[in-house]
């Protein structure tokens, strides 16, 4: 719950589900970082629907991460690099993603594209993140996690 404290996360102008659900994704994600549990992480967050080969689940390298960065489009709750994937995360708890219009005239309200925008733009442009972060967008392949609890699966699978 450190990271969400240290970023403000816990305020009690924001509301509760906000504040529920940033203290869980700091609890979990944020414990399993500071344990340097680099294999479960990677195997969690690999276990997908569109999950990559066994192989490919082994973590290489080192692992960083970025808590609720700002982003041109978005701020996901947490980029974490291991080795040379970058995984962007957005957690929900007893909520959805936002969805809307996306079109050109109008502001996209999903934000899992925003997000994809956000990452996309930042490559591009060399801009709009901190170095570290923009030398991971470059250099790693990029899987985009939604993490939901069990009984809002289906919901999920929908939305997306």
């Amino acid at each position: 719950m450190l990271h969400a404290l240290v970023h403000g996360k816990l305020d009690e102008a924001n509301s509760e589900p906000d504040r529920l659900e940033d203290a869980l994704t700091s609890t979990v994600v944020g414990t399993l970082l500071f344990t340097e549990s680099m294999h479960v992480l990677n195997e969690w967050l690999s276990n997908s629907p569109s999950s990559c080969s066994k192989s490919d689940r082994q973590p290489t390298g080192s692992m960083e991460s970025w808590f609720w960065p700002r982003l041109p489009y978005a701020e996901p709750d947490c980029l974490i690099r291991i080795g040379s994937t970058l995984f962007v995360i957005e957690a929900k708890y007893r909520s959805g993603k936002g969805v809307g219009p996306s079109t050109d005239e109008g502001p996209v309200h999903d934000q899992l594209y925003r997000q994809f925008q956000s990452i996309q733009r930042i490559a591009e442009t060399q801009q709009g993140a901190v170095h570290s972060l923009v030398s991971a967008i470059n250099s790693c392949e990029w899987k985009f996690v939604y993490l939901v609890d069990a009984s809002r699966t289906a919901r999920a699978q929908r939305e997306l």
